[in-house]
This record gives C-alpha cells, sequence and structure tokens, in this order.
C-alpha cells in the first residue's frame, strides 16, 4: 500500500475531524497553532483501521474537557466527578467517529473497517511525542488542545 503525502492527511485531519470536534462541542473549537504541553491529566484514544484505508488513528485530550463534554452535551450532573469510563466513552466515541470521518475521505470506494477504540491515559511527555508526531492536527478547544494523529495508508 502507498503512503499518502502528509499534505493530504493534514489536510483532511484538520477539516474532517473540526467539523466532528465542532459539530459534538459547537462554539470554540478552532486550528490550532502550535502544540502546547500539556500540564493536567489526559485520555488517548486509538482506533485501528483496515481496508481501503489502513493503519491508526488516536484522539488525545484532556480529561477536564472530557469532563465539560459529559456535562454539556451528554447531561452528566458531576462531571468532574464522573465515572473514568464515561469520559473514556466520550473521547472513544470522538475517536470512532473522527476515524470513521477520515477513513471516508481518503477512500470513499472501498471499505475501511475500524477496530473499537482503545482509550487509556497519557503523560505529559506522551502528549509532547504526539504533538510532534508527522501527521498531527492541534485544535484549540475552549482554550485546551486536543491533539489528532494519523498513520494510515491507502
Amino acid at each position: 500500500m502507498p503512503t499518502m503525502s502528509r499534505s493530504t492527511i493534514a489536510s483532511t485531519l484538520e477539516s474532517t475531524v473540526g467539523g466532528v470536534l465542532d459539530g459534538l462541542i459547537g462554539a470554540g473549537v478552532a486550528r490550532a497553532g502550535d502544540c502546547r504541553s500539556s500540564a493536567g491529566q489526559c485520555l488517548l484514544a486509538c482506533v485501528g483501521m483496515r481496508g481501503g484505508v489502513a493503519g491508526v488513528m488516536s484522539v488525545a485530550a484532556p480529561v477536564d474537557l472530557c469532563a465539560d463534554i459529559a456535562r454539556d452535551r451528554f447531561g452528566v450532573t458531576d462531571a468532574s466527578g464522573a465515572d473514568p469510563g464515561v469520559l473514556e466513552s466520550i473521547l472513544g466515541e470522538i475517536a470512532s467517529v473522527a476515524a470513521g470521518c477520515v477513513a471516508t475521505c481518503l477512500e470513499a470506494v472501498e471499505s475501511t473497517w475500524l477496530t473499537p477504540p482503545v482509550v487509556t491515559n497519557t503523560t505529559p511527555e506522551e502528549w509532547n511525542v504526539l504533538g510532534g508526531a508527522r501527521n498531527t492536527s492541534v485544535f484549540d478547544v475552549s482554550g485546551r488542545q486536543v491533539l489528532v494523529s494519523a498513520d494510515v495508508t491507502t
């Protein structure tokens, strides 16, 4: 399988994932200039792809942003004390929807199958590594960053 150009993947991440985040979160989503180091606790969701698009897509976000999404969009009354599984599910769903949209944009003709998302805690060091990855887009969401990275081929 040929590797896609960085510009194709980056522009697809920016437009597609930006649209997913904007649709879910609403106002306050913008493309960030540079990746800032994350000081707080973060979650990392990874979704595997096979078929027309093969590889992996990752989404990293601060736990407090996931808690805000749980409160604002899903009615979780005490998001700060929410079950970690709820916050992991929210980020996993964001990653799954975004991966499906990216796969469709990159290869609309051939089917791509997605794995269920795997969500783990991530460290500031891992955040910095992801922020420096080759195909990463950084979004500013209400003053906090969301990192999206894809290593895919078609």
